[in-house]
């Protein structure tokens, strides 16, 4: 997991960087959360998330695997949508 600096991260937010695979073996993912970012009361990121500079994950928001969030912007829901 790398956390940049000025990150909130808010209570019952998870960040999950390992998911067990079928066969029992663990297998972990890089998880990132860029300079700014903020992940607000229980939200949740899996490994492979990147969360870009200055985005806000809203409360009890989760982006799917694969989605790519835009730097300096909100979202709500699950799976993620930008606030406009």
């Amino acid at each position: 997991i790398e956390i940049g600096p000025q990150v909130v991260i808010n209570e019952g937010a998870a960040l999950i960087a390992h998911s067990e695979l079928p066969n029992g073996n663990v297998s972990f993912k890089k998880l990132t959360l860029e300079h700014r970012a903020s992940v607000l009361w229980s939200s949740y990121l899996t490994g492979g998330a990147h969360l870009p500079e200055g985005t806000i994950l809203g409360s009890a928001a989760r982006p799917f695997d694969g989605q790519e969030l835009e730097a300096e912007s909100e979202y709500d829901n699950t799976p993620c949508r930008k606030r406009t």
